[in-house]
């Protein structure tokens, strides 16, 4: 799951393996390789590592350069070992970004916001078939609740039944029901025990995300965005570790060619 990934400072680790074993890995094997050059309007002589990555008004002037070419001097082969190194170096970070985005961006879940209430989206499978359910954040509520009305029609895998007391002291009865999967944000529950009651008057929401649930799940609410942000300090972190990545790599025409 997402928080064993983040777990531990791993996404910490990122950082490393793109800037530092890439660097590294990018300099060997290069010995059959092919390299690309063009120049562009401005006069700079530009290298890429495929033929796709040259821009379209450039290519009727490529030229192929053999790496392992026995004329080149060993000052040249170093300088077009260190032009292969910052294309592929630069490729390797972007993907490293674009992963890192994947999984911060889930760590933050739209919600929707009523007065003081948030209303969140979860999805569950149960009986074999899976629903999206809007769940309101309690944190009063020691057990997640769902309404009865949103399993209509469902085979639910009844555990135990009884009743509840609500406000005013009445009592309802209520099931405790076995939900094969319990998703919301980057959080996955197996097998996770529910309350499934009737619910009366007009409600906006499928129930009541407890604290049977929210206890595992660290998060922090950005009333202004509509937000949750999941495991905060990790989010935090996988944003300064793209900025950071972002702010080294090399800037090439291939990312910035001249019109």
């Amino acid at each position: 799951m997402l928080q064993d990934e983040l777990r531990n400072g791993d996404v910490s680790v990122c950082k490393n393996t793109c800037c530092n074993t890439v660097r590294a890995f990018v300099l060997a094997g290069f010995a059959s390789a092919e390299v690309f050059h063009y120049v562009t309007e401005s006069g700079r002589k530009v290298y890429v590592s495929s033929l796709h990555k040259v821009p379209a008004q450039y290519r009727d002037q490529i030229k192929i350069k053999q790496q392992d070419s026995a004329a080149l001097t060993a000052e040249e082969k170093a300088e077009k070992n260190e032009q292969r190194a910052q294309a592929r170096s630069e490729a390797e970070i972007r993907r490293e970004i674009r992963r890192l985005e994947g999984l911060r961006d889930k760590m933050r879940t739209p919600v929707t916001i009523r007065g003081n209430q948030v209303i969140v989206p979860v999805r569950i499978v149960t009986a074999g078939r899976r629903l999206d359910l809007k769940l309101v954040l309690d944190t009063g509520a020691s057990r997640t609740v769902i309404h009865q009305k949103a399993l209509r029609n469902i085979s639910l895998n009844v555990r135990q039944k009884g009743q509840a007391v609500v406000a005013g002291g009445g009592l309802i009865d209520m099931q405790h029901v076995i939900i094969e999967r319990v998703k919301f944000g980057p959080y996955t529950f197996e097998n996770h025990t529910a309350a499934v009651i009737e619910s009366t008057g007009k409600n906006f929401s499928d129930g009541l995300l407890g604290m049977d649930l929210l206890a595992h799940s660290g998060y922090k609410i950005d009333f202004a965005e509509h937000a949750i942000i999941w495991n905060a300090e990790q989010y935090e972190k996988a944003n300064a570790l793209i900025a950071e990545l972002k702010d080294e790599k090399p800037v090439n025409s291939e990312s910035n060619p001249d019109k």
